[in-house]
């Protein structure tokens, strides 16, 4: 049972987030286009410690840490958001080849295009201008399951305003970017947090930071791998389907109940969880290649103690199939499906593997992929 002046406050927190966000926010200008024509590419993020402490209520209450990585997937970055003025007054949105113009209002959360609302509502421009001309906003992500644990939807709210801010020659920062997609979030009604976009928007491994508080400034600290843990993720890591389709949003309903309940377990887990990063941050300096696949395995072991909707009776017994072939192995995201991050045996190729799946699994209906880290050229 939640005590219900705790969920008061965490209401609380969402209402102040969003008001302080249209209270400071810039009046920009809509009314002509700096470019006619832009497209923003980006990596996925793979997250491997402090996994919900970006959230609300949690990082407001005690601010947040994570360590995650940028990668390109299959050697290209799958995200890819493209902004371009039209000769009408019409907002069109697209993804993934569905189309839809822009009416006023947020719509069915459940939508594909209820995040390109959010945008607009987030940045000022469905509320305050009637543009001259208009534009079409559209989005594709390629080769990566629905529901992926990803950060797959938060990466494309940040593409959308950074197409934005090129189309309209805004001048964001990377920090307003940040803030823009956490405040888009709430908006959205997902409770979702600022790990996904810094995963993208930042390059390479890094740990980010918040200080408690309703404005949640976000510190990066990039991290430089020497040699193993480098070969370790360019060669052998690698992102396995399980599958099940990840919704965040049930998990981190979940994670939250607990949370505001004072469950001791999920708060020993978040305890836990938090202090991995110093664990996995102490593997990296000292290019330890077997501590970064413990701490890989203890990453997945502590999500259940935080919430038991990380693990399906299918991922359970598909992690139990895989030990043959990985030496560590993690669900991505908040868990509940999507993709496992693994880290393959130093005798297992990963082509070999990857030709080898549909033999293994012949139920899963998609392939694995290769990653890389990714930095920007």
């Amino acid at each position: 049972q939640i005590k219900q002046h705790h969920y008061g406050r965490y209401l609380e927190y969402r209402k102040h987030i969003v008001s302080r966000h249209f209270e400071s926010l810039p009046v920009f200008d809509f009314s002509h286009f700096a470019q006619t024509k832009v497209q923003v590419n980006l990596p996925l993020r793979v997250n491997l410690a402090g996994t919900w402490t970006d959230a609300m209520p949690y990082c407001i209450d005690r601010g947040g840490k994570m360590l995650n990585m940028a990668v390109t997937c299959e050697g290209d970055l799958p995200i890819q958001v493209c902004a371009e003025s039209m000769e009408n007054r019409d907002i069109e949105f697209e993804i993934n080849g569905k189309r839809e113009i822009f009416k006023s209002g947020i719509q069915n959360e459940l939508s594909d295009f209820n995040l390109f609302y959010a945008v607009l509502k987030t940045i000022g421009l469905c509320d305050a201008y009637k543009l001259e001309s208009g534009f079409r906003l559209r989005a594709c992500v390629k080769g990566i399951d629905r529901g992926s644990g990803l950060g797959v939807s938060s990466i494309v709210l940040a593409g959308c305003f950074m197409a934005l801010d090129k189309l309209f020659g805004l001048s964001l920062t990377t920090e307003q970017i940040v803030s823009f997609v956490f405040v888009a979030e709430q908006v959205m009604g997902t409770g979702g947090g600022w790990q996904d976009q810094v995963g993208a928007l930042y390059p390479g491994l890094k740990v980010s930071a918040s200080c408690p508080g309703i404005e949640q400034r976000i510190r990066v600290l990039p991290l430089k791998p020497g040699d193993n843990i480098r070969h370790l993720i360019n060669n052998k890591s690698i992102l396995i389907p399980t599958g099940v389709q990840h919704f965040g949003k049930s998990i981190v309903g979940d994670v939250m109940q607990r949370y505001l309940a004072d469950n001791e377990e999920c708060l020993f887990g978040f305890e836990k969880i938090y202090k991995l990063n110093d664990a996995f941050i102490q593997a990296i300096e000292s290019d330890n290649a077997d501590a970064f696949c413990a701490c890989v395995n203890l990453h997945s072991s502590i999500l259940e103690n935080i919430s038991h909707q990380t693990s399906t009776i299918q991922t359970e017994q598909m992690a139990r199939a895989l030990q043959p072939y990985v030496k560590a192995l993690s669900l991505c995201g908040a868990g509940g499906g999507g993709y496992f991050y693994a880290v393959l045996r130093d005798e297992i190729n990963r082509e070999d593997f990857k030709n080898n799946f549909k033999t293994l699994f012949p139920s899963v209906g998609s392939a694995p992929k290769k990653i890389e880290l990714y930095y920007e050229k």
